[in-house]
């Protein structure tokens, strides 16, 4: 039976979230096809109609979760335009331990490794991660401009602390060393406290944001 236009796009919807989990947990190397039509619940035959080959897949797998994350930066600033930045920065650790987020880190780290086939894909994460990079200093900018951060400190050193601190965090979780929430919760909150003591002008209320 022929599929209409609703139902194939909700085929290649449920190929692109399998293929997702597959390539985060097993890599793209070592990822089969077959492994992510038996997770779609569907036959190669559909499969390959979506998309031609694995390469092709993981890359439309990949510009879907990164334009995810983008918007979702936007989406942050739109709905809570007057967060603290340490708030901001608790709440994006605290989401280090979901799924979502750290198979999408997975993606990034497989085009990173240096596989051949994946080097097409070098520019694309590239420019990912520019516009990432340019929307989280933009967060930082406005926080400075609001008083929340010293008008002397340089924002690049903060961004590389968060980023350090959230690609450890995720590290941690993946070994299951965080598998307690309440430890996350308050490792979480001790780097942002520790943010807060370093970059918070002199003053400073303290954020309530896990009271």
């Amino acid at each position: 039976m022929r599929l209409n236009e609703q139902d194939l796009k909700a085929q290649k919807e449920s190929i692109l979230n399998a293929a997702f989990e597959i390539f985060a947990t097993v890599g793209y190397s070592a990822c089969k096809m077959e492994m992510i039509s038996q997770k779609a619940g569907i036959s190669r035959s559909p499969l390959y109609y979506h998309f031609k080959s694995k390469l092709e897949l993981f890359t439309v797998v990949c510009k879907k979760y990164f334009k995810f994350y983008l918007d979702k930066m936007d989406k942050l600033y739109e709905e809570m335009p007057e967060q603290s930045i340490y708030e901001r920065y608790y709440m994006l650790f605290l989401e280090s331990r979901l799924p979502l987020y750290s198979n999408g880190n997975q993606l990034s780290n497989q085009i990173l490794q240096g596989d051949p086939e994946l080097n097409e894909l070098r520019q694309l994460h590239d420019e990912y991660w520019t516009a990432l990079r340019g929307k989280d200093m933009a967060a930082l900018e406005r926080a400075q401009a609001r008083g929340e951060i010293c008008p002397d400190v340089d924002l690049g050193v903060i961004l590389d602390y968060y980023y350090t601190v959230y690609q450890g965090l995720r590290a941690l979780k993946l070994q299951d060393e965080l598998s307690d929430y309440s430890k996350l919760e308050a490792l979480c909150y001790a780097a942002v406290r520790m943010m807060e003591s370093l970059y918070a002008p002199e003053g400073w209320r303290q954020d309530r944001f896990r009271a």
